[in-house]
């Protein structure tokens, strides 16, 4: 019997080639852009798009390797909050609130090549942003939108504040100039449904400018009182 392992790697006599390989993950980066999850689905495009050969069992485990995955395992590869941080991004840059679970996800496939369970999507929006969904409802009430239009730069500031993180701790609150549609401010607070508050990001924010705007616009919530206070008495000197 030898004393030693004549093949201690385990390699057989197929060597694996290079440019197969190159080829096979860039053919397989593209497919899983496409959104393909089905590993027979892929091995025949594979071979009709790009002439690449592989079967269906090599192609599950090139998946694994190169880390294109679907569904529950491609939410294994990232943290449960970075994916809830991506799914809210990709909703706040829908201003118009139009774009439901469905949508969001294929977002999350074709922006971020992620590719994880519309379920876990849904369930996510529900945790944050309960009212769009209830005012995508065909009942709901319609909200009247009218354009803006300010004379000049700093001739009037927007400013809200946004609910969806309140539930765990942050609560965030906003400042934009109108004329521009630059953010001039963005700030996280324990609270921002205080007046106290707001009336600091308010001075911090003409402080900054080095004075404040003609007119603000903002909703009516109790917490814009203070704010209202402090502006009026700037406007007024």
């Amino acid at each position: 019997m030898a004393d030693h392992n004549r093949n201690p790697t385990g390699r057989n006599q197929w060597v694996q080639d290079p440019v197969y390989e190159h080829a096979l993950k860039a053919g397989l980066a593209v497919l899983h852009h496409e959104g393909l999850t089905s590993d027979a689905l892929i091995s025949e495009r594979l071979m009709s798009d790009f002439g690449i050969r592989a079967a269906k069992s090599k192609v599950k485990r090139r998946r694994k390797q190169y880390g294109f995955l679907s569904g529950a395992a491609a939410e294994n590869l990232i943290a449960r909050m970075d994916l809830v941080d991506l799914i809210l991004k990709r909703v706040e840059m829908d201003r118009a609130r139009h774009l439901g679970p469905r949508s969001i996800w294929h977002q999350l496939k074709v922006h971020h090549g992620l590719i994880c369970r519309r379920a876990t999507v849904e369930k996510i929006m529900h945790d944050f942003c309960e009212e769009d969904f209830a005012a995508r409802e065909p009942t709901a009430k319609k909200v009247i939108r009218m354009n803006k239009d300010p004379e000049g730069i700093h001739e009037q500031w927007s400013m809200d504040g946004h609910d969806k993180l309140v539930k765990i701790g942050f609560g965030l609150y906003g400042f934009v100039d109108d004329s521009t549609g630059k953010i001039l401010g963005e700030y996280v607070v324990p609270n921002n449904r205080l007046g106290d508050v707001i009336g600091y990001l308010y001075l911090d924010q003409v402080e900054k400018h080095g004075g404040c705007a003609r007119q603000n616009l903002s909703d009516c919530g109790s917490e814009t009182t203070v704010m209202f206070g402090i502006a009026n008495a700037l406007r007024a000197q």
